[in-house]
């Protein structure tokens, strides 16, 4: 045995440096690797854009960029008066929007049933089976291919009352419909939510929002019962409809618009409360949770230069630690043979070399959570992108700050150059 003068057996520590070496290794060229390397991908092929959100914000806020403020400082005691006409402008577009959307008294959707409604195959059945039953009932026949045109006529009368029929049905359930969502979307004070979404689509040009996917929410109640009040625990399976940054979105850098994306991310930033809470939510690995827990004390958030730059604009302390965890979720595409490797079960006729259309929930290099895209009727991302303005060949919309830039900036240096002249 070969030890140390401290007694520590050499060969041991020596073996357990190359199995973490081995186990890092295989960890880094991981799915959760690649992802986070798509990750990585997808995020720097949007700085651009970014610098271009972030000068629509100061311009906004009514504050110069800093390299004009640093010129305007350096000439001495002159004018540094901001005109905000660009939030004036953004403001008068987003209440525009929000007048035609959202009308006094009235919901901002309606359901229409569809000319002719389809006939539920169950009850074409059950009206063969009438029409038979009632042919053969007059008639005496005791054979069905002696009154086989009988039967062929009352059928079509049977099938075009039924679609009467279903015309008033359709309409009632249309309504009955209308109100159920016109309930959730008052209980989930949606309106807001869409709110929030237009005013980013006017400043910035483009919002977005996410639907389509559903959560499990709990509640509590107090029930009487024969021994006083006992609290309920409730779960309920809702729709997900929430406003999204789009700072926090990072599609596919060679797409034009979610239609021909492969892929997007959406980045999330958890307290350490928050991401110990996934434990609780059904697919997570709550092992890797607990790890990551362990591991990162103070969490694994890096603010990003527009974090930064937002914080700045905004007036909050510019200089506090995030002690966050960041987790990306991811919609798009993804190899049979990757989703296996996250425990994802394919089916016995599914083919490992195929690509499918996941959701996977990362963080660091580790999956989280991984299946098959759950969202019905063939979509691909619950994420809805809308731009105000479109620009040909591009994923992002343009909004009002941009297109009202030069004119922002030529005001700026009409009235600077006013009150200077004027105070002299």
């Amino acid at each position: 045995m070969e030890l140390t003068e401290a007694g520590i057996n050499l060969k041991e520590v020596t073996e357990k440096k190359n199995q973490d070496a081995e186990e890092q290794s295989a960890e880094l060229s991981s799915f959760g690797a690649r992802l986070k390397h798509l990750y990585e991908e997808y995020k720097n092929s949007r700085s651009e854009i970014e610098d271009e959100w972030i000068k629509d914000l100061r311009q906004y806020s009514g504050k110069y960029e800093p390299d004009v403020l640093a010129k305007l400082e350096a000439q001495g005691n002159r004018s540094k008066v901001y005109v905000g006409l660009t939030r004036t402008k953004v403001m008068a577009a987003y209440s525009r929007v929000i007048d035609l959307i959202f009308q006094a008294g009235e919901p901002f959707f309606s359901l229409e049933p569809t000319p002719n409604p389809e006939i539920d195959p169950i009850r074409q059945a059950r009206m063969l089976n009438q029409a038979v039953s009632e042919v053969m009932a007059v008639s005496g026949a005791e054979d069905i291919s002696e009154v086989e045109d009988l039967v062929q006529q009352r059928s079509m009368e049977l099938q075009q009352e039924i679609r009467d029929n279903s015309k008033d049905i359709a309409r009632e359930s249309a309504k009955l419909m209308s109100l159920e969502i016109e309930d959730f979307l008052v209980e989930n004070n949606i309106d807001e939510r869409m709110k929030d979404a237009i005013l980013e689509m006017c400043l910035f040009g483009s919002g977005a929002m996410k639907v389509g996917t559903f959560k499990i929410e709990k509640s509590a109640h107090w029930r009487r019962s024969p021994d006083g009040y006992a609290m309920i625990l409730e779960e309920d399976i809702v729709p997900e409809v929430d406003s999204v940054s789009i700072f926090d979105l990072y599609p596919d850098p060679y797409a034009t618009s979610m239609d021909d994306a492969d892929g997007i991310f959406r980045r999330h930033i958890l307290t350490r409360k928050q991401f110990g809470e996934l434990k609780n939510v059904v697919g997570f690995d709550k092992k890797k949770i607990n790890h990551l827990l362990e591991v990162h004390t103070d969490g694994n958030h890096h603010e990003a230069q527009h974090e930064k730059d937002r914080r700045s604009i905004s007036g909050v302390n510019e200089y506090a630690e995030s002690t966050r965890f960041e987790v990306v979720e991811y919609w798009g595409c993804v190899s049979g043979l990757d989703l296996i490797e996250a425990g994802v079960d394919l089916g016995k006729e599914a083919s490992p070399e195929d690509e499918y259309q996941a959701n996977v929930w990362l963080c660091d290099h580790h999956v989280l959570k991984a299946q098959i895209n759950p969202i019905m009727g063939g979509y691909k991302s619950p994420y809805l992108i809308v731009p105000y303005e479109r620009n040909p060949h591009q994923f992002w919309g343009v909004g009002v700050a941009r297109m009202m830039r030069d004119s922002q900036q030529t005001m700026n240096a009409a009235v600077r150059i006013y009150l200077d002249n004027t105070a002299k």
